[in-house]
């Protein structure tokens, strides 16, 4: 009897600390609220890093994708941006992996690292930046699927001298 006593004091203390902020900001209570739990979702953008290539003739959106997490293919979508000018641009994705997913059912997924292929619109001027609106899904294994999220890539089209030059002008 006294144990679940004692344990009802605690909790009902717990409790009552909780509705009082004075008690919240207490640097022990601040620094263990502060700290990350294995629960808390990563960024998205930390755990799915794209990042733009340009070459002669083609974009191509090198991905790193952090162990544990996976990449949907079908919820990927690139747009390029000009001015108010959006136009969606065809993908040409690697194999991928192929499961069934709990939330929609077939489908192929990236891990780890992966390469989507662009082509170059006609319309593209040389020495005029690139923005492309990259549009993206994918899960932690087992645990959790992050909403859609958008990221744009901006490169700058110079070839590597003209950027280096550049670079050592800068005052």
């Amino acid at each position: 009897m006294r144990k679940s006593s004692l344990a009802l004091l605690t909790l009902l203390i717990s409790i009552k600390s909780f509705a009082n902020p004075a008690v919240q900001t207490t640097p022990i209570s601040n620094l263990i609220r502060s700290l990350p739990t294995s629960t808390s979702p990563a960024d998205p953008l930390q755990v799915f890093r794209p990042k733009l290539v340009i070459t002669k003739d083609h974009y191509e959106i090198v991905w790193a994708i952090s162990p544990g997490y996976y990449l949907y293919r079908d919820k990927t979508l690139v747009n390029t941006i000009d001015g108010d000018t959006k136009r969606a641009l065809p993908i040409t994705f690697e194999q991928g992996e192929s499961i069934i997913d709990e939330l929609f059912g077939p489908q192929t997924v990236f891990r780890q690292f992966t390469v989507m292929t662009l082509p170059k619109p006609a319309n593209t001027q040389q020495n005029h930046p690139i923005r492309l609106q990259v549009s993206f899904q994918g899960c932690q294994e087992g645990r959790l699927c992050y909403p859609p999220t958008s990221i744009d890539l901006v490169s700058d089209p110079r070839p590597p001298a003209t950027l280096n030059q550049d670079m050592n002008h800068q005052p």
